[in-house]
C-alpha cells in the first residue's frame, strides 16, 4: 500500500507563514552596544537595554543542495538561548527554560559541552558569537520592529528571521493533530520514512502514531522489480499536560517530560500552527472535510 507523506516543502511553507505573521517588517541596522553584566529583569514585559537579549530563539534556513544532478533543499533550524549578561547556549536547554532568564540562570548549564555554550556581543549591526570551544563568528544583526524582540534578524536578510520560542499557559489544552516528518531521501526513489503524529484533545488525552519504514526502487527486470517497501505502524494512547516550556506525557504507565514551545506571533492558544517538542518541529494537520 502506498504511503503518502507530507513533503519538507509543505512543512517549510507552514513555518514561513507562521514567521511572517506581521512581524518581519524591514531590516534596519541596530545601534546596540555590548551587553552589560547586570542580571536584568525576569519580567517579560520589561524592555531590555540595548545590546541585551533574553530567551530561546529559533533560526530557520533553507539550504540548497545538489543531489544526483537535481536541486533540492534542506530545512535547517538552529537554536539560541540568550542571557542578558552576554551568555548564550547553542541549542535547546535540557534544564528549565525561561522566557526571560536571568544572568544567574546560566549557572545551571555549567556542564554543557563547551562548544554548545559561550558569549555574544552586539555592536554596529553585528552579533559576534564566542563559543567556549571553537572559532568565533560574526553575522549581521538587527531587530526588524524596534521594541519588539519576538523576531530577530541574525544573518543576512535572505535568512529567515529568528523567531522567539514562547511558553504555553500552565494547564493549556490543545485540540488537533500534529505531525513530525523525519523522512530522508537517499536519491532516486529510495526513501527512509519516519513520521510521528500526536493528536491532542481538549480533555487532556493524547494519541500517538508512529509510521516508519523503507521504500527502495531496486532493479527493474522483465519479471518485476527487486525494490522493497516495508513499514511498521504503531499506535498508543495516554494523557498530556503543558506547563510553560514543558510537555509531560503519560503513555502505558510511563511518564516522560520534554521541552516544548510554540512560536511567537502564533496567537491560537488551542490550535498553534507548529509545536516544537524536544527539538523536533510538529506541524498542525488540517482536518479533511
Amino acid at each position: 500500500m502506498a504511503v503518502q507523506l507530507p513533503s519538507l516543502r509543505q512543512i517549510f511553507n507552514l513555518s514561513i507563514a507562521v514567521v511572517l505573521l506581521g512581524t518581519l517588517v524591514g531590516c534596519d541596522k541596530s545601534d546596540s552596544t555590548t551587553p552589560s553584566t547586570s542580571s536584568g529583569s525576569n519580567t517579560p514585559s520589561a524592555p531590555l537595554p540595548p545590546g541585551q537579549l533574553a530567551g530561546l530563539y529559533v533560526r530557520q534556513q533553507m539550504i540548497p543542495l545538489s543531489f544526483n544532478g537535481r536541486m533540492t533543499f534542506n530545512l535547517r533550524r538552529e537554536f539560541f538561548y540568550f542571557f542578558p549578561d552576554g551568555h548564550v547556549l547553542f541549542g535547546v536547554p535540557d534544564a528549565e527554560i525561561k522566557e526571560r532568564p536571568l544572568a544567574a540562570d546560566f549557572n545551571a548549564f555549567e556542564k554543557v559541552a563547551p562548544e554548545m555554550r559561550g558569549t555574544y556581543a552586539i555592536k554596529d549591526g553585528q552579533i559576534t558569537f564566542h563559543p567556549e570551544k571553537g572559532e568565533a563568528r560574526s553575522e549581521p544583526f538587527s531587530i526588524p520592529k524596534p521594541g519588539d524582540d519576538s523576531v530577530l534578524q541574525i544573518g543576512a536578510p535572505s535568512v529567515v528571521g529568528s523567531v522567539k520560542a514562547m511558553p504555553f499557559k500552565d494547564g493549556q489544552k490543545i485540540d488537533g493533530s500534529y505531525q513530525y516528518d523525519g523522512t530522508v531521501g537517499l536519491g532516486g526513489a529510495n526513501t527512509i520514512f519516519n513520521v510521528k503524529t500526536l493528536t491532542f484533545r481538549p480533555d487532556g488525552t493524547l494519541g500517538s502514531d508512529q509510521l516508519s519504514g523503507v521504500d527502495t526502487e531496486g532493479v527493474k527486470t522483465a519479471v518485476g522489480s527487486s525494490g522493497v517497501t516495508t513499514h511498521t505502524d504503531t499506535s498508543s494512547a495516554g494523557t498530556y499536560q503543558l506547563n510553560g516550556y514543558m510537555l509531560s506525557t503519560t503513555i502505558g504507565g510511563k511518564t516522560e517530560k520534554q521541552a516544548a514551545f510554540r512560536w511567537a506571533g502564533d496567537d491560537k492558544d488551542a490550535a498553534p500552527g507548529m509545536i516544537c517538542i524536544a527539538g523536533r518541529v510538529y506541524s498542525r494537520q488540517d482536518t479533511k472535510k
